[in-house]
């Protein structure tokens, strides 16, 4: 609906590899038809005048086949690492007789909390890996699209290092360029300068805001719980995505502050300055290393997440939606069952798997 709102589709997207404005020449029929629907299958706009920035290539195979078994081998481990969380969420936090209004990844231990609010939101993350992967070597298995038509669409773990990159490469790849269009729509009809700052951050939260809109709808409309309205759900994930834009903002305002008032710039003397160009500048070095820079980056990220999955995590609970899966054999269930019979195994591993699920609220 945006792009046809906001843009002239014909004239603004192309693909790369064709002429541009390919589709203004074009007259309604089938030739147009396939053109607006391989736009419409491709979100990031892949091999478009219009793909979305931080797209990562990763490391698969060019070549056709060799894709394919790439996809399959990262299938199969997908299968057993969502298969393996599946375990934790339905008997950590599905047992039978649960309230699901009462569901939260909060817990009395920091650890266990911790814990609760990274396997959320990674058993979700997973599930759609999941499903890149099979649509991915499905379609170019039967020759429908190439190897490069599928990049990364998970950034990689560098990209965990500020909440801003973790939206851009993580979250927000396939839905980005869909929010960037009403953005931008929005600042313009608010007739704000491009570029400013007041710009920028407008169409940051205002990008979160329809996020916040769009997810919450989506819980929304899922059955109810007996007892709660449904409006609560929708009410936790409309906050964590409005949380979203002040934790982006207040990492601009440090990085701000580190750049011009913490690496203060120190005077060299004309003595040290060969070419006789006066008094130049450089960085002064801090204490603060580079190493320790990039853990404290990643240790902020993981808090944030851990802080704000409080509400996002909690919808997805008591909705139900964390204990769909993908997979139609739930194969490392059957094997704790299984296992479970055995004396040795009862005896020696069993202890350790329960206090590993734990009770809700531990």
């Amino acid at each position: 609906m945006a792009h046809l709102m906001f843009v002239r589709p014909e004239r603004e997207y192309w693909r790369i590899d064709r002429p541009q404005h390919e589709a203004e020449s074009m007259s309604f029929g089938w030739r147009k038809l396939k053109w607006a629907a391989a736009l419409w299958v491709n979100p990031r706009g892949i091999k478009w005048s219009q793909q979305i920035r931080g797209v990562r290539r990763g490391d698969a195979p060019v070549t056709r086949w060799h894709f394919v078994v790439y996809q399959l081998r990262r299938y199969l481990t997908f299968y057993f690492i969502v298969d393996a969380m599946m375990v934790y969420t339905l008997r950590h936090f599905y047992y039978p007789g649960v309230d699901m209004a009462t569901l939260t990844v909060r817990a009395t231990s920091w650890s266990r909390s911790l814990y609760n609010s990274w396997h959320v939101l990674l058993s979700v993350i997973a599930q759609l890996q999941f499903q890149y992967l099979v649509c991915s070597g499905l379609t170019v298995a039967i020759g429908i699209y190439d190897p490069e038509d599928w990049p990364e669409w998970l950034g990689s773990f560098q990209d965990l290092s500020s909440v801003r990159l973790f939206w851009n490469a993580w979250e927000h790849q396939i839905i980005r360029r869909t929010f960037m269009l009403y953005s931008r729509a929005f600042v313009s009809f608010l007739d704000l300068r491009r570029g400013s700052n007041l710009d920028q951050y407008t169409r940051i939260y205002f990008s979160f805001f329809l996020s916040g809109i769009f997810h919450g709808v989506t819980n929304f409309v899922m059955p109810a719980n007996e007892g709660e309205p449904r409006w609560v759900r929708f009410r936790l994930q409309f906050i964590f995505y409005m949380l979203q834009p002040f934790a982006i903002q207040f990492e601009d305002l440090v990085k701000f502050v580190y750049k011009h008032l913490i690496r203060m710039p120190k005077k060299r003397s004309d003595s040290h300055d060969p070419k006789g160009k006066g008094d130049t500048s450089e960085p002064l070095e801090t204490s603060v290393g580079v190493t320790w820079t990039k853990i404290i980056s990643h240790l902020w990220v993981i808090c944030w997440v851990w802080f704000s999955m409080g509400w996002a995590g909690d919808a997805l609970l008591k909705s139900g939606v964390a204990r769909l899966t993908p997979l139609p054999v739930p194969i490392v269930e059957r094997v704790l069952m299984y296992a479970d019979g055995n004396v040795w195994f009862h005896t020696n591993v069993t202890p350790w798997v329960r206090a590993w699920l734990g009770k809700v609220g531990q």
